[in-house]
């Protein structure tokens, strides 16, 4: 083997990234950032995969029918003691993190589709090659609220 095919050999040309595969980046993107976590303030850390979600929306629905005034609540940082009014905050900065990943994601594939209809075939796939999906997340951390 010549050492160009060897080069060749060990790293292999990557194929062009198209724009549905770029969107398939962004999906699998948007999964991770969704599922990944919020850290409330007073920095208790809360899980947002499906069951998390969930678990969190069932506690809210029942446990104002159960009588309850606090709630134990396993947070991702340990456990806490809750009223159910904290527990429906936490469901709403649940709520608010998985919509704003849902909004940012249609976001880059809005931006995604404009590349795409880039006549220039070496302008577009530069644009493709070049776009960032890892901007304009939500953090994992919302912003406490402002002092009245």
């Amino acid at each position: 083997m010549t050492s160009e095919e060897v080069d060749e050999h060990l790293n292999p040309p990557q194929p062009a990234i198209t724009a549905q595969g770029l969107k398939e980046i962004v999906t699998r993107y948007r999964w991770e950032v969704e599922t990944g976590g919020i850290t409330l303030p007073g920095g208790i850390k809360v899980a947002t995969a499906l069951d998390d979600q969930n678990r969190i929306t069932t506690v809210v629905a029942n446990a104002r029918l159960a009588g309850l005034e606090q709630v134990k609540f396993k947070a991702s940082s340990g456990w806490v003691t809750l009223a159910v009014a904290e527990v429906e905050g936490i469901a709403a900065a649940i709520a608010l993190h998985v919509q704003a990943c849902f909004a940012a994601e249609c976001a880059h594939h809005d931006a995604i589709d404009a590349i795409a209809k880039i006549e220039d075939p070496a302008e577009r796939q530069a644009a493709l090659d070049d776009y960032d999906e890892t901007m304009g997340w939500p953090a994992t951390q919302p912003e406490p609220a402002p002092a009245l």
